[in-house]
């Protein structure tokens, strides 16, 4: 087996475990990407369970609210209070505004969650479309080293050849 044989053999492998690692490095992309949709899939599903609960617990609130509010009403006429003037009008607006600010607390905290959740889908896309392109581009590099090593070995078998060596 002569020396250009060797170079030859040398060369393929080479070439061939190039574009090996690429299409690797390629599916490994791909895999990464499907990966990072599945979690954004499951972020984007907390964005939607987050609002659904703040609405869940804003009902809550008004269930409760609503409660207390008929006892104190009824605490009220039972011990001959006239609640719609005086102090008690203005503990009873009081009590109306602090619910509606409790209201809108729980709404605007749902709110920031679902948002930080659809805010982790799109960083999560983003990474998988970014691992899927760093893939591609191995990949297409893989073929640039295969093509250098195939070009290198042909190189120094026309140097051996013409006697350079």
């Amino acid at each position: 087996m002569g020396i250009e044989t060797i170079l030859i053999a040398s060369a393929v492998t080479g070439a061939v475990a190039s574009v090996q690692a690429g299409q690797a490095a390629e599916s490994a992309g791909k895999y990464q990407q499907t990966i990072a949709e599945q979690n954004a899939a499951t972020y984007e599903q907390k964005a939607e369970r987050s609002k659904e609960i703040g609405e869940r617990n804003v009902k809550l609130f008004n269930k409760d609210f609503n409660k207390t509010f008929a006892s104190v009403e009824r605490a009220y006429a039972f011990s001959g209070v006239d609640p719609s003037r005086g102090t008690p009008l203005a503990v009873m607006e009081d009590y109306l505004t602090e619910a509606a600010i409790e209201r809108q607390n729980i709404e605007y905290n749902a709110s920031i969650e679902a948002g930080d959740y659809r805010e982790a889908a799109v960083i999560s896309r983003m990474e998988g479309g970014l691992a899927r392109y760093t893939g591609r581009q191995r990949a297409i590099g893989s073929y640039f080293q295969a093509g250098r090593t195939l070009l290198g070995a042909g190189t120094d078998i026309y140097a051996i050849n013409k006697g350079y060596v």
